[in-house]
């Protein structure tokens, strides 16, 4: 997945980064990492290169989309307490993949920090991003190696 990401990126103003990479989205602690609102999602679309500390693995701001791979250890936290953390950031959306079901859920933000839209979507299917024009993987293109 995150080759279709680096190619319908590249020359672009966005950019997708992945992890490990420490993402800050609104931060209340003195210190970078003492603050409970850093993650470290498995890929990120920024819009603001500035903000990112390449020295350190540091991002600074709000991604326009994160992508979480869900993982058993990592499922509830993903599902649950990042897609509540991700919208109230104002994450424009958020993809959740889950290999072991072979499916995506797609969720989109309303300017207002709200939920705009959620679905779920099958290996049979192509992901259209809302936040990114052009933007569209085929799931079944994803899920041919699991």
């Amino acid at each position: 997945m995150f080759f279709f990401f680096f190619f319908f990126f590249k020359n672009k103003r966005c950019r997708s980064l992945t992890a490990p990479l420490d993402v800050r989205l609104f931060g209340f602690a003195t210190k970078f990492e003492e603050d409970p609102n850093v993650v470290q999602p498995d890929l990120v679309v920024i819009c603001d290169s500035d903000k990112v500390n390449a020295a350190e693995d540091k991002y600074m701001g709000t991604p326009t989309l994160i992508v979480e791979v869900l993982s058993p250890s990592t499922r509830g936290k993903d599902q649950a307490t990042k897609l509540n953390l991700y919208m109230r950031s104002g994450i424009s959306e958020y993809w959740v993949v889950d290999f072991h079901r072979k499916t995506v859920s797609q969720y989109t933000f309303t300017a207002e920090r709200d939920f705009d839209n959620t679905l779920t979507l099958q290996e049979g299917d192509t992901i259209i991003s809302n936040a990114f024009a052009g933007l569209e993987i085929a799931l079944a293109e994803i899920f041919a190696s699991v």
